[in-house]
């Protein structure tokens, strides 16, 4: 037969949803933490999708090519910007 990790996981589930059940069946205090606990993990995920979200957004307000626009204009090509010294001033003169 082929295992099938599905069924495990599923069986993990069950057990823990079931074991849960069994603590809270005559204990009110355990259900208001167990309900706390829960709303805190959905609060905590929906602020995680919050901040994916607004990542994402960022992301699409960048535009590459103004970047590399405007990082040309602040810093020039160094190609263009060689110092020579009197000597080569001197020989380029000649030329």
């Amino acid at each position: 037969r082929i295992y099938e990790i599905w069924n495990d996981r599923n069986a993990q589930e069950d057990g823990a949803i079931a074991e849960r059940e069994e603590e809270e069946a005559g204990d009110a205090m355990k259900q208001l933490e167990n309900r706390t606990n829960d709303s805190k993990i959905e609060m905590d995920i929906l602020d995680s999708l919050d901040d994916t979200k607004a990542i994402n957004e960022r992301h699409q307000k960048v535009n590459t090519d103004k970047i590399i626009a405007k990082l040309r204009e602040v810093q020039p090509d160094p190609k263009d910007s060689i110092e020579l010294d009197d000597d080569e001033e001197d020989l380029v003169d000649k030329q």
